[in-house]
């Protein structure tokens, strides 16, 4: 029997991942940031649907066809720091460099020289062995992760933005995880050491995509933050009420056929009538655990943040409100500023 955690685990990563990447990539700006993260996340959604597909039909052809999202993510590493730090493009010979062993690695996947042609049976599971070049491709990915926890130490050590440094320090937890788990999965390839007999990979790839969504929808500009935002509210709606619906089937079934021997009709509707009836207080739930959850406590219970929906109104590039929201900002701006003048004319005070 497969253990579950060989084929569970890529199979979530890839889900998720997939929802962040197309999510982002449909609905935020095309800048540097948006597309770098989106990038990231469509190739561990390849990579891990590959993974997923390997293990129920173990042939070296998924695990070929699936590694082109893992070398993939050497131009975006590339990126990355300048990506998320100064929401640019890397320097031209960065990309040039970046591209051309790309190329090189993906040119080499179809024969031995990434993975060896057999498959190593390790119990529950099998994996592909690393070929003569895997070391290379191993090299160049740390020099990246060096170079982009360089960049993320300087930014955390030295910058002014204290907000800029609070999403670094996430974005570094993201990579010191990966940075472990790829080493045990480079170890167990070679057949040098492993704790796990299958790759672990996934596990750093959906924990990266959790703390790059948490730390940008806390600490980066509003539209990435509201396109995750309102995903992660609709993930969290969706999962509540499928819960609700199970749990009150499963309650159903359980009183009424083991308990009481009923096999009645209006058992599946009743679950169908309680998540409707609930679905509005799930609804205020969720909004409620997101605000306590994202939002700091000071601005939580600002009208801004409640209906109309201020997020919505950027979603649908609504810009009529939009130019009117600033308008009315201006004239409160405005007012406390002429307010806090010193010239301003002050009222006479009050005799005593």
């Amino acid at each position: 029997m497969i253990p579950t955690a060989t084929w569970l685990s890529p199979l979530i990563t890839a889900i998720v991942s997939l929802f962040v990447g197309l999510f982002v990539l449909l609905r935020a700006q095309r800048r540097p940031t948006t597309l770098t993260i989106a990038g990231f996340a469509l190739a561990s959604a390849f990579y891990n649907l590959c993974r997923t597909f390997f293990v129920w039909t173990p042939d070296l052809t998924l695990i070929k066809v699936g590694w082109a999202g893992a070398i993939l993510l050497i131009p975006l590493l590339a990126e990355f720091p300048d990506a998320v730090l100064d929401d640019r493009w890397a320097r031209p010979r960065t990309r040039r460099l970046a591209w051309a062993a790309t190329l090189w690695f993906l040119a080499l996947l179809p024969g031995e020289g990434m993975f060896l042609s057999r498959l190593e049976d390790m119990g529950a599971s099998r994996i592909a062995l690393a070929g003569p070049w895997m070391p290379v491709y191993a090299a160049v990915m740390t020099i990246l992760l060096i170079r982009l926890g360089y960049r993320l130490l300087r930014e955390w050590r030295y910058g002014d933005d204290a907000l800029r440094r609070r999403r670094v320090e996430f974005i570094l937890l993201g990579e010191a995880f990966y940075c472990l788990c790829a080493l045990h999965d480079m170890l167990l390839r070679h057949q040098l050491f492993w704790v796990f007999p299958f790759p672990i990979v996934d596990w750093a790839a959906l924990a990266f995509m959790l703390i790059v969504m948490y730390a940008t929808m806390r600490y980066r500009l509003l539209d990435l933050d509201v396109v995750l935002g309102i995903g992660v509210f609709y993930a969290l709606l969706t999962f509540g009420t499928a819960a609700v619906y199970k749990g009150v089937e499963s309650l159903l079934e359980n009183l009424l056929e083991q308990r009481l021997g009923l096999q009645t009709w209006w058992a599946g509707l009743v679950p169908a009538l309680v998540v409707t009836l609930v679905f509005g207080p799930l609804q205020n739930l969720i909004h409620w655990l997101i605000d306590r959850i994202f939002l700091p406590a000071e601005v939580r219970d600002r009208r801004l943040f409640h209906r109309p929906n201020f997020q919505f109104l950027v979603l649908d590039r609504r810009t009529d409100e939009l130019k009117a929201l600033r308008h009315d900002l201006d004239e409160v701006i405005s007012r406390l500023e002429q307010e806090g003048s010193p010239d301003a004319p002050r009222e006479p005070a009050a005799r005593p």
